[in-house]
């Protein structure tokens, strides 16, 4: 046990958050972190797209690769609520403008877009609008 500024910290709890930020996030937690349902999490995961351990039966990233992904790509879903329009016409207007789906259907529900793809076909969009 050792008191730094008035605040009682505990060697134990630092050791135990520090091992769980190193384990990464579930499944589940990077899910929700991005946006995604967890199966499109887990397709994109198995092509690659998203970099991750398989630890046991379930998965595991880490931070940075959640960021990073976030970074490169979104749904079709999130970019139609940017648009103000349903996913269903924010993906095919979107594939229209040459903004390839990098990752979906049939495989997975959720149509994922590269980043970049996907704004500057957005912006064409709203100059056409």
């Amino acid at each position: 046990m050792k008191v730094l500024s008035g605040v009682l910290v505990l060697a134990d709890g630092l050791v135990r958050a520090a091992r769980k930020a190193e384990d990464g996030l579930t499944l589940q937690e990077a899910a929700g972190r991005l946006g995604m349902h967890p199966e499109a999490v887990l397709h994109v995961a198995r092509t690659g797209l998203l970099p991750g351990r398989r630890e046991g039966r379930g998965w595991r990233f880490t931070m940075s690769e959640v960021e990073s992904f976030d970074a490169e790509h979104v749904t079709g879903a999130r970019m139609a609520a940017l648009l103000g329009t349903s996913p269903r016409s924010a993906i095919a207007g979107l594939v229209r403008l040459c903004a390839w789906v990098v990752a979906g259907p049939p495989a997975c529900r959720q149509a994922i877009f590269r980043r970049t793809d996907a704004e500057r076909a957005a912006c064409l969009t709203t100059r056409v609008a």
